[in-house]
């Protein structure tokens, strides 16, 4: 009963620090690898799909370590990429996929089991940049561009890890 307690109290407080996180980067406090402004969005390239994190020695605002898989979409590639991020920080979904991005997710080509980046493997010029969107109208606060929807971290029983699937995700190739 205290593991179950203690585990529904850690996810508060990270739901809670996800949303507060996540309201300061649509404000204007972004990382780099994250839009706020839908202006910079129109017409640019967009690979989609989904994904499944896992953190490891979850720790809120920090994690041991994060894994993660996604599979990609983009024209008509796709490919299942892997990324392995050291102590990220654990403060909204957005800052958990620009550190995965950063991390330089690869992927395994069947035919010759070259290790390829999302760049090589859809060919994309490493002169471009990948960004995630998380965009709200000032005067409604409606979110109008939300490019990781669906990350909600539960527990693995019987561990200090936590993991959660992304059912939508949305990267932005940009100049």
């Amino acid at each position: 009963m205290r593991l179950r307690k203690l585990t529904v109290t850690m996810l508060a407080a990270l739901a809670a620090l996800g949303g507060l996180a996540s309201e300061a980067m649509a404000g204007g406090d972004a990382p780099d690898c994250l839009v706020t402004n839908k202006g910079e969005l129109a017409g640019k390239q967009k690979i989609t799909g989904t994904a499944v994190v896992e953190l490891i020695n979850l720790e809120v605002p920090t994690a041991g370590s994060a894994d993660a898989a996604l599979l990609l979409r983009f024209g008509d590639a796709q490919g299942v990429f892997r990324a392995h991020v050291p102590n990220p920080q654990v403060t909204s979904p957005e800052m958990v996929m620009c550190e995965i991005l950063a991390a330089g997710p690869t992927m395994v080509r069947a035919s010759d089991g070259a290790e390829l980046t999302i760049f090589q493997a859809f060919g994309i010029p490493t002169s471009k940049s990948l960004k995630l969107c998380l965009v709200v109208d000032p005067a409604t606060q409606k979110v109008t561009c939300l490019s990781v929807e669906g990350l909600d971290f539960s527990i693995i029983p019987g561990t200090g890890n936590n993991w959660s699937g992304v059912s939508g995700l949305t990267i932005f190739v940009l100049d």
